[in-house]
C-alpha cells in the first residue's frame, strides 16, 4: 500500500503493506464493493515521479457502529513527469502497474487512524496516522485510506476538518498480535497521548508484546538508548530493501530519509549522555554511523 514510513511503515510500497488505517464516511459505512473495485488514485507525487494503487478487491472483516476492519487487494504503480506537469487523476496517463498485488488491512474510524503491516520480525505492526497533516510518504497512505473509507474522496487540504479528525502527535509505530487487537486498545490505547521522543513512541498498549522482543538489544537499556537502538535497527532494515521498481525505490528512499536523518547525531548524544555507563557502551559497540 503506498508509503513507506517508520520501520515498515516505508517498508510498503504503494500496494505494499498491510495497513490499518482509521475514518470513515458515517460510522462504519466504508464504501460498497461496486464503488471500491477498481477505484484508482494517485499516492504521492514527488522527484519528477507519482506512485498510484488500484483497489483490485476489498472484504469486512468486522463492524462496529464506530469503527469497521477491511481487508483490501491493492496494486500499486507509477508514472514517469519529469518533463511534463503532475496528473490530477489517472485519465490518460501511462502508469506502469505492478505484476504483482498485495494484501492489506484498513481501519475506517474517526478516533484512531492507523495502518496496519507485517513486522520485521513476524507478527503486526500498526501506524498510527495523522490525516490533518501528513508528510512525506504518508501522504499516500492517507490517499489509500480515503479512497477505502471515504469513497470518491481524496484528501485533500479540508478532508480533516469535514470528516472530524484530529491531529496526532505525529505518526508512530506499536506492535500488535492481530490487526483486529485495534478494536481493543481505543483511541487513547492507539495513541491518542503519545509519548514521541527522537522519532520513537516507546509507550505500550494493552495486549501488545515488549519493545525487547521486536529490539532484543534494547532490553534492560535506558529510554534514550532504546530509542537509539530502534532508530538504528529500523534505518539498517530500509537500508537493505530491494528497490525492484521506480515506485519501490522512492518509498525506500522516503523511509530511510524518515528514520535515518540525524541518527549519527542521536547515537552520538547517546554515548556522551552515557559515556561512564559500559554496559550502555558494550550494547551499541557495533552501532556505526549509517548516514555517513
Amino acid at each position: 500500500m503506498g508509503m513507506m514510513l517508520s520501520r515498515a511503515l516505508m517498508a510498503t510500497p504503494l500496494a505494499g503493506l498491510l495497513l490499518l488505517s482509521g475514518c470513515m464516511t458515517t460510522p462504519a459505512e466504508p464504501a460498497g464493493a461496486t464503488t471500491l473495485v477498481g477505484t484508482e488514485g494517485i499516492g504521492r507525487c514527488h522527484q519528477g515521479g507519482c506512485s498510484w494503487f488500484r483497489i483490485e478487491d476489498f472484504a469486512m472483516v468486522r463492524e462496529t457502529p464506530d469503527a469497521a476492519l477491511l481487508k483490501v487487494t491493492l496494486r500499486g504503480g507509477s508514472s514517469d513527469h519529469r518533463r511534463g506537469a503532475y496528473p490530477t487523476s489517472s485519465r490518460g496517463v501511462a502508469i506502469d502497474w505492478a505484476p504483482d498485488t498485495q494484501e492489506g488491512y484498513v481501519f475506517c474510524s474517526r478516533t484512531r487512524p492507523a495502518m496496519i503491516m507485517t513486522g520485521q520480525n513476524g507478527g503486526w505492526e500498526a501506524l498510527r496516522m495523522d490525516l490533518v497533516s501528513p508528510s512525506g510518504a504518508m501522504e499516500a497512505v492517507t490517499q489509500e485510506y480515503a479512497a477505502v473509507c471515504h469513497p470518491g474522496e481524496a484528501r485533500d487540504e479540508g478532508f480533516a476538518e469535514r470528516h472530524g479528525y484530529r491531529s496526532v502527535d505525529g505518526d508512530f509505530t506499536f506492535p500488535l498480535n492481530r490487526p483486529e487487537d485495534i478494536f481493543e486498545l481505543g483511541a487513547e490505547g492507539a495513541g491518542a497521548a503519545s509519548t514521541m521522543i527522537d522519532g520513537v513512541d516507546l509507550t505500550r498498549k494493552p495486549g501488545q508484546p515488549p519493545i525487547e522482543e521486536t529490539y532484543p538489544d534494547a532490553a534492560g537499556m535506558p529510554e534514550d538508548v532504546q530509542r537509539y537502538i530502534i532508530r538504528w535497527n529500523d534505518c539498517q532494515h530500509w537500508g537493505g530493501e530491494p528497490g525492484f521498481d521506480a515506485a519501490r525505490q522512492r518509498q525506500i528512499q522516503e523511509a530511510i530519509e524518515q528514520v535515518c536523518t540525524g541518527l549519527d547525531a542521536l547515537g552520538r548524544r547517546v554515548r556522551a549522555t552515557h559515556a561512564t555507563n559500559p554496559a550502555v557502551l558494550e550494547r551499541i559497540k557495533d552501532y556505526e554511523n549509517l548516514e555517513s
